[in-house]
């Protein structure tokens, strides 16, 4: 067994954080919207640079902004309508970003509301040249508005049409997928949990049918059988959301300098702040704004327009244990959330007035201004503002008109959006309808004695004196302590597992409206000091139990542990950039993907600084279960084979206070585990439980390896990859990777062990350090091998009554056991280790496992002693232990496809990401018979041996007469021959073709069973149809730059 070292790292799976090296990505299954161009910080500059001269619209919107949401089906509309309008590049390119994850650059376009516009050239929108673009002010927010104000500004004739094909998923109805307008959206699906869906484009009807036939859907699932995601109401407010709201709330408007600017914003900041600090429920958030109040008038001096810039470095909430959102939860990434937390908190410090004269008027200008100034959904700020100025509004004065003013405006505001729900396409969220609050069964009494129904229109007979006290009772009222935080000085929100009832985030911040999904389970533990003591305990090797915490025996399963544990696993975000193999000079679009992972020790319990040897394959940002915040991550080594990644941070912040994850043993049948994570269906760290099923050696889809693996019954949904399994103690025994297609089978789930996850890491060490190109990945006897069950088989071998063995059937030219073994050995014991007729070897004390397990334990480099039985003697040998090297690689180590065009030929290397981009997932079934036979049994003679096919006959002044060539042989054909010689490899093709002194090119390709076609060229013709060919297909260079170094050209040297 592979000797464990224990490193501070993250642990993820390859295949799911790398999504890049097989082009698939735990995104929305419907995927990006039609010629939406989605940027992030990383991206934003460099796609905007790369456009240069051409017309860009730039949507900034915010993710939870509910006017942005009812804008995107439309703005995806204009988007849509350039993509499809013929022409070989639209004359608009259409792009957006979300300015609540990468405020960093909408600071520089001046964004003080969402959404905003801003149309112009790339190249002054990659420099944030503000007086060069255009802010877009159309007559309307509809799609043909838009299209005429550009028209109008590029005085073209833009003549409008609803576009054709839809709009996939985005922030409209939830989706996060990047796109452009020119992606071939492949529909991806994969046994791999990590990597999920990638669909194709919507069809017909666009972003605004889909949308409400998801929603549809989507709230008969949550609503049928009377449970799912409607548990009993909870009787107080979720703290724990109001604690989140004021997080955000402070964030937002710190992060965004342009808002905190002149004696207007100054005065709305001080009355939030006081606001806060008389009111705030949570012990933490008002001490925190007491000190606010005292640095303000230091960092905010009256006399100053904007602040110092010390003010971002306050924290309104000092050590806040908020991780998500509980309650305001959305059943989409973009609902709920932010604006419903917001609405809690502004109940809550209304319902916790002083009740004296005036205190309600104070209340009312403090939440007014907070919206005017700094709440960034513009058309949201208007409508409160006009309800906050309106002639009730006027007359509020004491805290009851202050708590039954704010209870009718949210009422009223449910009434109008129901009413819009019904009448089109529902912009709440489908667990959370637009109703009246408080419900009938939350508040028995609120309604008068003929009006127990439904409260759903203007005729509920309220009793306000009864609703006054509900009111009161439930934004202001005392639950049980929860963990580290005590409210109004004696406890805090008791969280709990139940949904909090009422309108949620509706009314005039977003169309959330009344009930939620279940929220996530409180945090176990009773102090920050008890989650240092947690850490420690971590550190040491314990199962994370402090001393004395419930749960600390070890060996009593106990969810608590789990629960502690569950802090070690991090949600990933990456950006992926694939390459196109099937037109290997382009790239695929960028797109997102988001996996899990885990954090484990370093050397003596401290996290190094690693350093990669190679650029990142994708830019990498990981986020912590108890931290709102991203830190961008660096990929130290992928282990491909076992797909699994590790990754580092460099920023200290990210390691302070981190729960690392200690590693159990191999667990057994029939042991209780947890898989932990953030896969698909919510934002929140998602635990699911079950057992293990069987431990046996498995094909790893993304490496086409098969190793040791976990069976679970757990669920493992896309997303989940990378994210810790924990057993009983909370200790993590693997990492989830992949699943089975529910279609196939039910609750069949995949976990890397921890064996594999050890021998991964020592083999990356170098020099006491991990290092990119350090794994030589998993050995391989390199053997073909039969069973030999048979006793007649087995005499017939001369083997002896009670031996076993297996017969060597091949043995492969390049391999571990090339000039070894021979066909015919009886291969008996591997290093002392007899092997039965069936194949297997003992495992522990009283199971079996595959013999490859065996091999897998050792390392590349190591000597294997090995017993066979030859021409019915005895034999030992030792054998140096290779990685396999086959024929049709599953993978290229994160290198570009190699290619040559040679007048209108394409050359390609057959490899599964080729077959996967020619055929799609079905390439088993959908691809040419012959190439197949190379996929699944072609082993190489030569080390440098590879198979060229000829993708496909481009039209060119060379190729004439071959434009039919399909009819001759399918696309994707075999060469086998340049010249009359063998083709070995596309280097050597390329290398020929140089060296050629012929007049005439024969090249021989691989027909079927028949034979070998021929396709004859004049040599003469072929460097200009080349160029004909790069010219018309925007070729930069007719060979890949790996070619041109093995042809001893520089990349400036010729086509």
């Amino acid at each position: 067994m592979a000797a464990r070292r224990s490193r501070a790292a993250l642990w993820v799976t390859a295949g799911a954080l790398l999504a890049l090296l097989s082009g698939v990505a735990a995104a929305d299954p419907a995927g990006g919207p039609l010629g939406v161009l989605e940027l992030t910080s990383t991206s934003f500059t460099p796609e905007m640079e790369k456009l240069g001269d051409r017309w860009v619209l730039m949507e900034f919107y915010a993710h939870w902004c509910p006017h942005c949401r009812q804008f995107a089906p439309e703005y995806e509309k204009v988007a849509a309508y350039f993509a499809l309008r013929g022409e070989a590049e639209p004359v608009v390119m259409v792009a957006r970003i979300d300015c609540a994850n990468y405020n960093d650059v909408c600071n520089k376009f001046d964004v003080r509301g969402f959404p905003t516009m801003k149309f112009g050239l790339a190249s002054d929108m990659a420099a944030a040249a503000l007086p060069k673009l255009e802010a877009v002010q159309p007559a309307s927010r509809h799609a043909d508005s838009v299209v005429a104000f550009l028209a109008k500004h590029l005085n073209a004739n833009f003549e409008w049409a609803e576009p054709d094909a839809g709009s996939g998923n985005g922030i409209g109805d939830g989706g996060s997928a990047s796109a452009s307008a020119s992606a071939a959206h492949k529909s991806v699906s994969s046994r791999k949990a990590g990597t999920g869906l990638v669909a194709g484009q919507g069809g017909a009807g666009g972003a605004l049918a889909q949308q409400q036939q998801q929603q549809q859907q989507q709230q008969q699932q949550l609503t049928r059988g009377g449970g799912g995601m409607h548990p009993p109401a909870q009787h107080r407010v979720d703290l724990e959301d109001v604690e989140g709201a004021t997080l955000q709330s402070w964030r937002y408007l710190t992060a965004s300098p342009q808002l905190l600017k002149g004696p207007e914003a100054r005065q709305a900041l001080k009355d939030w702040v006081d606001l806060l600090a008389e009111g705030h429920p949570v012990d933490r958030c008002r001490h925190g704004a007491e000190k606010l109040q005292e640095a303000l008038d230091e960092l905010w001096p009256d006399d100053a327009d904007e602040p110092e810039a010390g003010l971002a470095d306050l924290s309104v909430c000092p050590n806040s244990q908020f991780t998500d959102w509980h309650s305001c939860r959305g059943t989409r990434p973009d609902s709920r959330g932010y604006t419903c937390g917001l609405w809690q908190l502004f109940h809550v410090l209304a319902s916790r007035l002083p009740d004296t004269e005036n205190a309600g008027a104070v209340w009312l200008a403090a939440v007014k201004g907070f919206v005017m100034n700094f709440f960034q959904c513009t058309a949201c700020a208007k409508h409160f503002v006009r309800h906050a100025s309106s002639e009730e509004a006027a007359a509020v004065r004491l805290r009851r008109d202050a708590v039954l003013w704010m209870w009718r405006t949210h009422n009223i505001v449910n009434r109008r959006l129901a009413a819009e729900d019904k009448a089109g396409p529902s912009k709440a969220d489908p667990a959370s309808p637009h109703e009246q609050f408080p419900p009938a069964e939350l508040c028995p009494g609120c309604r008068k004695a003929d009006g127990q129904g439904p409260a759903k229109d203007e005729a509920v007979p309220w009793d306000e004196e009864e609703i006054y006290a509900f009111l009161l009772d439930y934004y202001s009222g005392e639950p049980p302590a929860a963990a580290g935080d005590a409210v109004g000085g004696n406890a805090s929100n008791s969280g709990g597992g139940s949904r909090q009832a009422g309108w949620g985030d509706a009314a005039l911040l977003d169309g959330g409206g009344g009930s939620s999904q279940a929220p996530e389970a409180p945090t176990e533990g009773s102090s920050a000091a008890a989650a240092a003591a947690a850490a420690a305990a971590a550190a040491a090797g314990h199962a994370g139990s402090p001393e004395g915490a419930p749960g600390s025996d070890a060996t009593t399963a106990d969810s608590s542990l789990v629960e502690r544990a569950s802090g070690s696993a991090v949600k990933v975000f990456s950006e992926i950039t694939e390459p196109n193999y099937s037109l290997p000079w382009q790239r695929e679009a960028s797109a997102s993907a988001t996996a899990s992972g885990v954090m484990a020790l370093g050397p003596c319990g401290s996290p190094p600084s690693l350093s990669l040897s190679a650029p990142a394959p994708a830019a990498v940002q990981l986020k912590r279960r108890w931290d709102d915040r991203r830190f961008a991550a660096q990929v130290v080594s992928v282990g491909r084979d076992c797909d699994v990644a590790l990754l580092t941070v460099d920023d200290p912040l990210f390691w302070e206070g981190a729960v690392f994850a200690t590693f159990g043993e191999l667990p057994y049948p029939r042991d209780p585990v947890s898989v932990v994570g953030y896969p698909i269906g919510g934002e929140t760290i998602s635990v699911s439980a079950g057992i293990v099923s069987r431990l046996e050696v498995t094909p790893y889809s993304f490496g086409g390896r098969e190793l040791l693996a976990l069976q679970i019954d757990a669920s493992i949904n896309p997303g989940n990859s990378g994210g810790p399994v924990l057993n009983e103690r909370g200790e993590c025994v693997g990492i989830a990777f992949q699943a089975i297609d529910s279609a196939q089978a039910e609750n069949v789930g995949y976990v890397v062990p921890v064996d594999i996850l050890f021998h991964f890491l020592d083999d990356t060490l170098t020099n006491g350090e991990p290092s990119m190109d350090a794994f030589t990945g998993f050995p391989s006897l390199g053997v073909q091998w039969q069973r030999m069950e048979s006793e007649v088989m087995r005499r017939a071998y001369g083997v002896q009554e009670g031996d076993g063995g297996v017969l060597v059937r091949r043995v492969f030219p390049v391999g571990s056991s090339a000039g070894q073994l021979l066909q015919d050995d009886v291969l008996q014991r591997f290093e002392g280790v007899e092997i039965a007729p069936d194949g297997t070897v003992p495992f522990r004390t009283d199971e079996r496992m595959a013999m490859s397990y065996l091999v897998s334990q050792l390392f590349v480099g190591d000597v294997a002693t090995v017993d066979v039985l030859r021409d019915g003697e005895p034999l030992q040998l030792n054998i140096t232990l290779e990685a396999p090297d086959r024929l049709v690689p599953f993978h290229l180590n994160g290198q570009d496809p190699s290619y040559l065009v040679a007048g209108g030929l394409l050359f390609d290397v057959l490899s599964v990401p080729y077959l996967f981009s020619e055929y799609g997932e079905e390439f088993p079934k959908e691809a040419p018979v012959r190439l197949l036979d190379l996929f699944l049994h072609g082993q190489k003679n030569s080390s440098d041996e590879q198979v060229v096919v000829l993708n496909r006959v481009l039209a060119s002044s060379a190729t004439t007469g071959y434009e039919q060539f399909s009819d001759i042989a399918p696309r994707n054909t075999r060469l086998l021959s340049f010249n009359g010689q063998p083709v070995r490899s596309l280097a050597q093709l390329a290398q020929a073709m140089v060296e050629s002194q012929e007049e005439l090119l024969r090249l021989g390709v691989d027909y079927d069973v028949r034979g070998v076609e021929v396709l004859i060229l004049d040599a003469a013709a072929m460097p200009n149809a080349t160029r004909q060919v790069m010219q018309a297909h925007s070729i930069s260079r007719a060979v890949s730059p790996d070619l041109l170094e093995s042809l001893g050209m520089a990349a400036t040297d010729g086509p």
